[in-house]
């Protein structure tokens, strides 16, 4: 299965509590926005507003829920690179489960870069630069 993008209504039900998760309410967005599901691997990725309520300023941010898991991602916006004839975002993860192995950060790391491609415009996907922080 891959990643499908769909738009939630604010009155939707979400793939995910995100405030569950420890997603400040500040940090959700209002109104309509996108998601990328992938209901076989119980995976849903979104974008976040930034600590300022903002959505532009220069950072973006990504909720990727996995089951019951959350990591939180941060893209520069002004920083890709060029790999071939594709475009990826520069990745970090700024919040990882703290029980979550190597692996299993690997595997966050390709549902992150698969769900990008679905919901970006601009982009084939992230390029993760940065080593994780775990929560």
């Amino acid at each position: 299965m891959t990643f499908v993008k769909r738009r939630f209504q604010q009155d939707d039900t979400a793939p995910a509590d995100l405030q569950a998760l420890g997603v400040e309410e500040r940090r959700l967005p209002t109104g309509a926005w996108d998601w990328a599901v992938d209901e076989e691997r119980e995976a849903s990725f979104t974008q976040l507003l930034s600590a300022t309520s903002e959505m532009r300023e220069g950072d973006y941010w990504y909720a990727l829920i996995t089951v019951h898991s959350l990591a939180v991602i941060q893209i520069n916006a002004w920083s890709s690179v060029q790999i071939g004839d594709r475009l990826h975002l520069k990745a970090n993860f700024s919040q990882l489960p703290s029980n979550l192995s190597s692996s299993g950060e690997a595997q966050f790391r390709e549902l992150a870069h698969e769900a990008m491609k679905i919901l970006s415009v601009r982009s084939d996907g992230l390029l993760f630069v940065d080593t994780a922080h775990r929560s």
